[in-house]
Order: structure tokens, then C-alpha cells, then sequence
């Protein structure tokens, strides 16, 4: 049975939640004072890093997905963890006062002439950012729109910062039976020098660096350099959103080039150099802990049936009244939230995918400026109880067995 099968009968029932005051270790500031912080970051002095990037800086990021980076702060800056919205600007959160965006084995030519492009450029841009940041400083890498649950502090520190601990590299995964291993990138952890972050780093340039250096990350799935069964098929019958004029073929090429930088985190995973002294499948079993993405990024979706407006109509609703029972949709609104706060790491709020489910939660919430925290809301709630309350176990990792290698030779080399 898949994890997305799997999740809605392991999610466990919480019939009572309870909000108490804030805890000591908490920054409870004013917005203002918090944007401020992020705006004007320290140097960095520790790997106690969390990286967020948005090309024009945090002050353009949607409202929605600034309050999930003040979240963020409010919740791991006490334990010394600074929060960093990297940019392309020339101020103090530049991605050029920390990398060498000259440098090949960092960036393709193209990022530091600007001169990337194609449909998803501004993805791209983010994307090409990842790696070096993990590789060089190390912490924590997540997408904006990425909403945090689970006790970082604590699954950091015994595991990637655990000298004990034999995980290295944190990621969401969201394989299934007929293809284990599908890493994701919106969020990722690890310690500088990371080897499987410098064989995907590297991977990553090569593949750019081919036909004497790509603009746009079209078609790089085909290169030669990737070996195996890469995809996996979205039914065309599952389609909801719009077509915007293409074949289910055209739009099935589009996603997979989408997700350029997971093949090449697959790829990694899967390829077998003796020249290099690299295992990927012996590295995913001993070194990767891969959380369930259905379970612990995804679960929303899976609640509300994979409706953004349905998600968005239950969280907007006014919690009842004391002294009224709770309508069915209040009772599902409610589930939503227990469900998440009982059982998820994180809530990851996709603004892709509309082909298949059409406008998701984060893109309506996007759409509809402050929506996601009308006081007495679910969606407050939500919001509330992500910042005051968190869940104090670690997740239990998935069972990332070393699978057969999808590549055995070379893995920045075509023989």
C-alpha cells in the first residue's frame, strides 16, 4: 500500500486540544519587530540556519507565506536558529554576500548574467539556490509557502547535528511501491559538506553545463546522464484545472520539468560509481531520514480530498458559538485542524498542480489577502496553535530500503 494510502488510518484522533499560554522559549514580539529582525540578518556564525528564498526579498513575499516565516522564527530563533529570506538584491540578505554566483561549481553561468529563463524561471532561480546554501553553511532549507509543525529543534539535534546519529540528510519523500525513492526539495536538511549534497551539487552543474551551458532546465530529464525509470504518470482522468491549450503529453513534459532538481536528487540516490566511491541506494538506507510526505507535508490535501476550495471554504469558517453545536462542516473543519496538529511536521502549500486539482489552498489564500487568519477562524486557529503548540515526538522515518541501482558506472561521466 502507497503512504498516500496508507495515512488517513494511521493519523491518530485528538478529540480535545489544548492552547495554553506561550511557552518561555518563544519570541512573542510584535510582526513589525520580527520583519525587522529578518530584514537585517546577523553573519553567519553557526549552522543553526534556516533558508527561505524569494528573488525580491521578504518584504514582497505574499502576506500568507510571510506569516509562515514569522512562525518560524517566533518558534526556533529562541534556540539560536536565525532566519534568513535570501534574495537577488544588493542589500544585506543578497544571495551574493553569501555564495560566489561566479563560481561554476556553484551556479551555471546563467544565474549570475541573469539570463535564466523559460516557464519556470522563477522556480528555477529558487531552485538553483538549494544546494549551495546546505553545502556551504548547512541548517535547514524550505520553500515560503512551507507551514511548520513538528519540533525542529528536536529532530535536528538528534539526528543531523547528533554525532551519534548515522542520519545525515533530512527530506520529504513521496515514493510508493513501484518507486520508492521520489526526494523532494521544498524543504531539506543538513551539515555543511554534506556528500549527498555535493553529489547532487555537482550533478546539477554538469547537467547544465551540457550543449555549452543551458538558460532553462527544458527537457534536462533527458539527458543522458539520467538513467532509469524517472517518472511516475499522472492519469489523465484525475486532470481538473485547465489545459492552458496543451496536450495531456506537453503538460505531463512540463511537470517533469518542473521537478528537473528531484530527478537529479533521484539520480544521486540510485547511481552506484566505484570511480568516485559513491553508493546512492546503500547511502539512502543508512544516511536519509525520509519523512512520509502524504503524512507529514501533504495531509491537508488528503483531508479535503484534494480540493483547494473545499479547503479553503472549512478553514475560513467561524468556529461555533459558545452554547451551539458544530455544523458537519465545522466538525470536518475541526478534523483538519486536530488531524494536522496530531499527526503532520509540516503543511506544504503547493501554488503548482493546478492542471491536476486546479487552485490549490495556497493559491487561494494567496488570491484572498488575509484569509488564512481572520480571527475566529479555523484557519486562525491553525495559525495559532502552529506557533503555541507543538507536537514533542520526532516523526517516525520512513523505511528507505537500498533499492536495485538505476545506474551502475559513472555519474557525471556518459559511457
Amino acid at each position: 500500500m502507497s503512504p498516500g494510502k496508507e495515512c488517513l488510518s494511521m493519523v491518530r484522533q485528538m478529540n480535545q486540544l489544548i492552547i495554553s499560554d506561550p511557552p518561555p522559549e518563544l519570541d512573542v514580539r510584535s510582526d513589525e519587530k520580527i520583519d525587522k529582525t529578518i530584514i537585517n540578518p546577523p553573519p553567519v556564525s553557526s549552522e543553526k540556519n534556516v533558508w527561505f528564498f524569494w528573488d525580491q526579498g521578504y518584504t514582497h513575499v505574499h502576506p500568507y507565506a510571510q506569516r509562515n516565516i514569522r512562525a518560524w522564527h517566533r518558534r526556533l530563533s529562541p534556540f539560536g536558529w536565525t532566519i534568513r529570506v535570501v534574495d537577488l538584491t544588493d542589500g544585506p540578505s543578497g544571495i551574493s554576500k553569501f555564495l560566489d554566483t561566479t563560481d561554476p561549481k556553484l551556479f551555471p553561468a546563467c544565474y549570475h548574467d541573469r539570463r535564466v529563463d523559460g516557464p519556470h524561471r522563477g522556480q528555477t532561480v529558487s531552485d538553483l539556490v538549494r544546494f549551495p546554501l546546505l553545502l556551504t553553511y548547512g541548517g535547514i532549507y524550505s520553500d515560503v509557502t512551507t507551514m511548520i509543525i513538528g519540533d525542529l529543534e528536536k529532530l535536528c539535534n538528534s539526528t543531523i547535528f547528533d554525532p551519534t546519529s548515522r542520519y545525515e540528510f533530512i527530506v520529504f519523500n513521496g515514493g510508493n511501491d513501484e518507486a520508492p525513492r521520489l526526494p523532494f526539495n521544498f524543504f531539506m536538511a543538513a551539515r555543511p559538506g554534506n556528500p549527498y549534497v555535493q553529489r547532487v551539487q555537482d550533478l546539477l552543474m554538469t547537467l547544465w553545463a551540457a550543449d555549452g551551458g543551458r538558460t532553462n532546465i527544458g527537457g534536462m530529464d533527458k539527458h543522458p546522464l539520467i538513467k532509469g525509470p524517472q517518472r511516475w504518470q499522472v492519469p489523465e482522468q484525475m486532470l481538473k484545472g485547465e489545459s492552458d491549450g496543451r496536450s495531456f503529453t506537453e503538460w505531463q513534459d512540463d511537470l517533469w520539468d518542473y521537478g528537473a532538481q528531484m530527478t537529479a536528487m533521484n539520480q544521486v540516490l540510485g547511481t552506484v560509481d566505484e570511480e568516485l566511491g559513491w553508493n546512492g541506494p546503500e547511502y539512502g538506507e543508512k544516511h536519509i531520514f525520509a519523512l512520509d510526505t502524504a503524512i507529514h507535508a501533504l495531509l491537508i490535501d488528503y483531508l479535503a480530498l484534494f480540493s483547494g476550495a473545499r479547503a479553503f471554504q472549512l478553514l475560513s469558517l467561524p468556529l461555533p458559538k459558545e452554547g451551539t453545536a458544530e455544523t458537519d462542516d465545522q466538525k470536518a473543519a475541526r478534523n483538519i485542524v486536530e488531524q494536522l496538529l496530531a499527526t503532520s511536521l509540516a503543511v506544504k502549500l503547493g501554488h503548482s498542480g493546478t492542471r491536476i486539482w486546479g487552485d490549490t489552498l495556497g493559491l487561494l489564500w494567496r488570491k484572498n489577502v488575509g484569509s488564512d487568519d481572520v480571527v475566529g477562524t479555523y484557519a486562525h486557529w491553525l495559525r495559532y496553535a502552529m506557533v503555541h503548540w507543538t507536537r514533542i515526538e520526532n516523526p517516525t522515518p520512513l523505511e528507505f530500503k537500498a533499492q536495485k541501482p538505476l545506474k551502475v558506472g559513472p555519474l557525471l561521466r556518459v559511457e
